[in-house]
């Protein structure tokens, strides 16, 4: 059920965007990550909360500036089947 959770969140384009980039950039500001994606604010941030509630998100703190970057055990794996499974034919 866990696996089934992980790929429904996954399954929306934006997540899975934002979860691409993080996999590329390895720890983002929200700010250079709207500026990144093309998208408003307040979307970004639905999109992270439903991220860091699936435990797929780490966030580190540092003044009054939150930074993102992806919980290896569980996305980076995923995204690199989803990386080979675009590669292929």
């Amino acid at each position: 059920q866990e696996a089934s959770q992980l790929l429904n969140e996954l399954a929306n384009s934006q997540r899975l965007l934002v979860v691409a980039l993080l996999h590329e950039a390895g720890e983002m500001h929200v700010n250079d990550m709207v500026e990144t994606l093309g998208v408003n604010r307040a979307s970004l941030s639905r999109h992270l909360s439903r991220l860091r509630e699936q435990a797929l998100v780490n966030t580190r703190r540092m003044h009054n500036r939150v930074y993102y970057s992806l919980n290896h055990d569980k996305a980076a794996a995923i995204v690199q089947v989803l990386g080979v499974l675009k590669t292929q034919p």
